[in-house]
């Protein structure tokens, strides 16, 4: 009817591991999930769900979340949600054998909940602000640990807190630009520990951005400059960065397409992944380089 919107549906997955040595499992994954989206009065919408997963490897379990959005008015809302998620081991992590990374056949899924509150709103000339922070508790979170092999376990707690705020202006029909920030910050606790401890495998506690668009015509483009800092320089090579990376589209037909397109054009040497092998800096991101290329819509 026209105060509910009723959404349901099943998945199922199959995951085969077979080295050809001594590894050949098979997992499945079967999903049921529900969800109702509510209009209430005063511009109020709630919308719920529940899903039940059962995995053959890990057994079953069952989550919700709901979430609150009110309508200011036509420029503004704001929203508050709850959730619970599940995070199932993957069929590598729990039975891989390699010789450096061994399976862990005793893990637990990941479990956890999520509380987020935002807003969005126009201020007017073109303005726009989008906000939301969120904080999240953990169990048994799946993590990766080297010591004379490569193997995930479960920590006993983990914490994680974040926000995001961006701010985006249009500065005629051609130009828009952007602004934004994100932070975040992970702390866990190991099941022998009555201290959390801040997580060294964070790729980015602060983050900055600022991005230029340009259209008209058959001609489309962007200029993004990205800065992260305060990651852990026992994990990373370098605490802080600065990459900035450009777009160029140019329209032939409404099938065709050229573009060019440029990353890390300040040449930055640095990492996004931390490396659990012990090898600071052993996953480096490209350096400077430029893409030529056409697309074509048959």
């Amino acid at each position: 009817n026209d105060q509910h919107t009723l959404i349901g549906g099943a998945d199922w997955r199959k995951d085969h591991l077979n080295d050809y040595t001594s590894v050949n499992r098979i997992t499945t994954t079967q999903a049921l999930f529900i969800e109702d989206r509510w209009k209430l009065p005063s511009n109020w919408t709630v919308t719920a769900g529940t899903r039940y997963d059962h995995n053959s490897a890990v057994g079953g379990n069952t989550t919700s979340r709901v979430t609150f959005n009110r309508e200011i008015d036509s420029t503004t809302n704001i929203y508050a949600s709850w959730g619970q998620y599940v995070k199932n081991p993957t069929i590598a992590e729990l039975f891989n054998n390699d010789g450096f990374w061994l399976g862990n056949p005793d893990l637990k899924p990941e479990k956890g909940s999520t509380v987020t509150i935002g807003m969005n709103t126009e201020l007017g000339n073109g303005t726009k602000l989008q906000a939301s922070a969120y904080t999240s508790n953990v169990h048994d979170a799946i993590v990766g640990k080297y010591t004379t092999f490569y193997q995930y376990y479960n920590v006993e707690r983990e914490k994680r807190r974040g926000l995001d705020i961006t701010l985006s202006r249009r500065l005629s029909p051609q130009w828009n630009i952007n602004a934004g920030y994100s932070y975040a910050k992970i702390e866990r606790k190991e099941a022998a520990s009555s201290d959390y401890i801040n997580d060294i495998s964070n790729s980015q506690p602060n983050g900055y951005r600022l991005n230029l668009q340009y259209s008209q015509d058959k001609w489309d483009g962007d200029l993004t400059v990205k800065n992260v800092s305060g990651r852990s320089l026992s994990s990373f090579t370098n605490s802080s960065y600065t990459v900035l990376d450009m777009t160029l589209n140019y329209q032939m037909t409404p099938d065709t397409r050229i573009y060019l397109k440029g990353y890390n054009l300040t040449n930055q040497a640095y990492e996004v992944t931390y490396n659990m092998w012990g090898n600071i800096g052993g996953y480096p991101m490209p350096a400077r380089s430029f893409y030529l290329g056409m697309e074509h819509r048959m």
